[in-house]
């Protein structure tokens, strides 16, 4: 496993809590291999009453989508390279911030009957960001911590 698929676990683990410990449901399979076709689930977790897979989709990227417990699909984030970014976000997020140490996680989240949203993790010299984008490349959501330093 790399280092961005290990990043982006640890913070689906981090911020759930797995209570899975019956089958999933008939229709919540239904919905999933009709969506994602030719997937190889890792996980299924019930998480706050929805089931939530873990998953390699059909390009081998790796996915964590979310279904109700009657088989609506509910959301998915896609772990993506900077290429499966619009140009638009790119072009943003590049003007900002023009010191890139590194990228951890880089992901693309959609919900039903709504266009994609962005969100990319990294580090300048002096800050860890997150941003989140929507699909014409307009920052959404913002937050920088300093790096701490040994001064």
């Amino acid at each position: 496993m790399n280092y961005r698929k290990t990043i982006f676990l640890s913070f689906a683990i981090l911020f759930s809590v797995s209570i899975f410990a019956q089958a999933v449901p008939d229709a919540v399979m239904q919905t999933f291999k009709s969506t994602y076709p030719n997937s190889e689930i890792i996980e299924w977790e019930n998480i706050e009453g929805n089931y939530t897979a873990s998953f390699f989709n059909s390009r081998k990227q790796y996915a964590v989508a979310i279904f109700s417990p009657s088989g609506k699909w509910i959301e998915t984030n896609t772990q993506i390279e900077e290429s499966g970014l619009p140009s638009k976000v790119v072009k943003c997020w590049k003007k900002e911030y023009t010191e890139i140490r590194s990228v951890s996680a880089i992901l693309k989240t959609e919900v039903p009957k709504k266009k994609p949203k962005y969100q990319v993790s990294f580090e300048t010299p002096t800050l860890l960001v997150n941003l989140v984008f929507n699909h014409k490349g307009k920052v959404k959501k913002k937050f920088e911590e300093p790096i701490a330093t040994d001064n």
